[in-house]
């Protein structure tokens, strides 16, 4: 669920306050913040019909968020940031965050985003002298990198394999499972790969807060769709 804090006011409590503003400006260096959106995101205990591999809704493919949302904006670059606050304890078994340690300095890749004459050179992964934008097209199509919601239990990870392919990182690069009590939040950079896997657990729910905040001075880009509420 997006957006939530538009309709509950425990959530906009929490998404839309002031201290929490003023500590994400100043862990990046910004002058003032903005909300993009926020997530509410509900992982249920399995079931005994989860035992075999299959196709499921509670994993997320890993991912940067750029590609979802620093894209609309601009400036591109350092204006975005996710704050991930864990609802329930959440660990290996109930599906924690995982990240691939030092890709947010990876360059940022398309996934779905559309190509269009204002995506930012760095989001199509190309020279702004030599490549066209038919050539990032190219460049960008069936490279594998999944989309936020197409990976089951057993392909979630494959987007970080391709990416860490085309970064040159497939022999050092390293996913670090990031597990969190209930009422911890996790920071992390908007060019930075990650994503998570199912919920194991029989009986314990894993439900999280998400909320991305972006730069106060950027601007929507032009002429374009925007996902942002």
């Amino acid at each position: 669920m997006c957006n939530a804090w538009k309709s509950d006011r425990t959530i906009a409590s929490v998404v839309l306050n002031q201290d929490l503003g003023k500590f994400v400006a100043s862990v990046m260096g910004w002058s003032s913040v903005r909300v993009a959106q926020d997530d509410l995101v509900w992982k249920p205990p399995s079931s005994d019909d989860d035992a075999e591999p299959k196709q499921r809704i509670d994993t997320v493919g890993f991912h940067q968020d750029s590609a979802y949302i620093s894209a609309q904006f601009v400036p591109y670059d350092n204006n975005s940031v996710t704050v991930w606050m864990a609802l329930d304890p959440a660990d290996e078994e109930t599906g924690c965050l995982e990240y691939a340690v030092g890709s947010h300095l990876w360059r940022p890749f398309l996934h779905n985003t559309p190509i269009n004459k204002t995506t930012p050179d760095i989001v199509l992964n190309r020279s702004p002298d030599t490549d066209t934008k038919q050539d990032a097209s190219q460049n960008n199509k069936d490279e594998g990198i999944s989309s936020f919601h197409s990976s089951d239990e057993t392909s979630y990870r494959d987007g970080i394999f391709h990416a860490a392919k085309k970064a040159g990182k497939m022999d050092s690069f390293v996913i670090q499972t990031a597990p969190a009590v209930e009422g911890q939040a996790i920071f992390h950079h908007q060019d930075t790969w990650h994503g998570s896997g199912p919920n194991q657990s029989l009986t314990r729910h894993r439900r999280a807060l998400v909320a991305h905040y972006i730069r106060g001075d950027v601007k929507f880009r032009p002429n374009e769709p925007h996902c942002q509420g």
